[in-house]
């Protein structure tokens, strides 16, 4: 039998190699609203290899975005608070830098693509301008040079005509192109880290697709990496080396990609994979789907936040369910390096 591991050992199993870009460790952020304290994220490690795309995965709500905005430090304070943990960046802990040094790496080092591509820019200025504005905000330069640099991204990202689009305003571009252009400003800087939170939200298929094949085609020639923020899973088998699955404010499983889809360990894992649309969905053969709500993050039970909606639970004795019921799961080191917080992994073959 694996030992479990707890948070402080996780961060012995993954050490911060000068490969890990990135290491996330004991993470929490809660929000002090009027309904009590909402625990976000609560308490979850993981970290990410240079060159590589790894996916964060989950139902809304599970914790996602606020794991991405706490590595860029723009939880909002109040009502959000980074309760503990440590984001090491190369050698720096993100979370205890000065404000001042964070913003200068902002941008620089690492770039984030926010959801509502739409909604992204400012309505009233230029595409042009609002690009030159962030890149003299981290590289100050002459207009003609700068105006190069921002041609030559345009073009890179795939943009047609760019000398025209510069001169666009918002509005009088579709979607796939606003979030192209909201690639290319956060690539102006090449920078090390690319968060992209939900990037194909609101897009039609053929865009989402577009967009997707040019992050890889982009990675392929920068060797950034991305963390990519879905909940699709679609998606993540398309793009992502490796996945972190995320429930109520807890990692439940990570492992790397071909593996998770071939055999995941934790039910809500094979919950989520069993949920897509298999080709000749019928009335007679509907989708599979997983029963009851998440819990409130308010009140997060003292077992496992999934134990409620497991479908495993009618398989197992009453010994069996009372430990989901009462006793946390730490991630546990299953199967070469892959994670699971689950008392009772799911069997090999279960997929199929």
């Amino acid at each position: 039998m694996n030992p479990a591991i707890n948070n402080s050992q996780l961060t012995t199993h993954n050490p911060h190699l000068p490969n890990h870009l990135l290491n996330i460790q004991n993470l929490k952020v809660s929000f002090h609203i009027e309904e009590g304290i909402l625990h976000a994220v609560d308490g979850i490690s993981f970290s990410m290899k240079q060159g590589t795309t790894l996916g964060l995965v989950g139902e809304s709500g599970c914790g996602k975005s606020v794991t991405a905005l706490s590595v860029m430090r723009l939880i909002p304070d109040p009502p959000g608070k980074i309760e503990s943990g440590g984001i090491l960046w190369k050698d720096k802990n993100l979370l205890t830098i000065p404000l001042a040094e964070m913003q200068e790496l902002r941008g620089r080092e690492i770039a984030m693509i926010f959801q509502e591509p739409m909604t992204s820019l400012n309505p009233v200025f230029t595409v042009g301008r609002q690009m030159e504005e962030a890149l003299h905000a981290k590289f100050p330069m002459k207009k003609d040079k700068a105006k190069k640099k921002i041609m030559d991204m345009l073009t890179f990202v795939g943009i047609s005509d760019p000398d025209s689009r510069i001169q666009n305003y918002p509005h009088e571009l579709s979607g796939g192109m606003i979030q192209r252009i909201m690639i290319a400003m956060a690539l102006l800087s090449q920078p090390d880290l690319l968060i992209a939170d939900e990037p194909t939200t609101a897009l039609d298929v053929t865009i989402q697709a577009q967009i997707l094949q040019l992050m890889k085609e982009l990675q392929q020639k920068t060797s950034m990496s991305i963390l990519l923020i879905t909940h699709n899973m679609g998606v993540i088998a398309e793009t992502c080396d490796e996945v972190v699955v995320m429930y109520a404010g807890r990692i439940m499983e990570k492992s790397n990609v071909h593996a998770l889809f071939d055999n995941p360990l934790h039910p809500y894992t094979f919950g989520l994979l069993k949920s897509i649309p298999p080709k000749g969905v019928t009335r007679e053969k509907p989708l599979f789907t997983i029963e009851g709500t998440v819990p409130s993050l308010f009140h997060p039970p003292k077992g496992c936040r999934f134990a409620e909606r497991c479908f495993q639970k009618k398989s197992l004795d009453k010994e069996k369910q009372d430990a989901c019921f009462n006793l946390d799961p730490d991630l546990r080191l299953l199967e070469g390096d892959r994670l699971v917080a689950c008392h009772f992994p799911l069997e090999k073959d279960r997929m199929k």
